[in-house]
């Protein structure tokens, strides 16, 4: 990679970074004055390169994602951070998961790919176990 591309790079990123910051303001700003709460992202979430999410992290958001795409169907990932309060960053890898899981459904590539709540989720209930004796 050349010196030209890794300054653009660098440079999209910032503005990626700070546009994500600006919507979570305005956000915030909206919900005070209109005394609405919004969904946010879970607090812990990795903050530096290299991180991994905890099994428990990525079904937080998994879930903030599903009940999102139900109230919202065809949002694309930009709409999600916007109403979340995230980046695509974090939101790949939970939205792959519930993809691959059946609970969600897409139309579209890439950027314009949108998600809906899949008809029949195939994801599984949760097993009920019995206290051992």
């Amino acid at each position: 990679m050349n010196s030209a591309s890794e300054i653009q790079s660098l440079v999209e990123k910032f503005v990626d970074e700070i546009t994500v910051l600006a919507k979570r303001e305005a956000l915030e700003q909206i919900s005070v004055a209109f005394g609405v709460s919004t969904p946010s992202a879970p607090a812990d979430a990795p903050t530096s390169r290299g991180d991994k999410r905890s099994p428990a992290l990525l079904a937080e958001l998994k879930q903030l994602i599903l009940d999102h795409v139900i109230s919202h169907p065809g949002l694309r990932t930009e709409q999600l951070n916007a109403a979340l309060g995230t980046s695509t960053k974090l939101l790949v890898l939970p939205l792959r998961q519930l993809v691959a899981a059946g609970a969600l459904k897409t139309e579209g590539q890439r950027r314009g790919t949108k998600y809906y709540v899949a008809a029949k989720s195939k994801t599984p209930h949760p097993v009920k176990r019995r206290a051992a004796t």
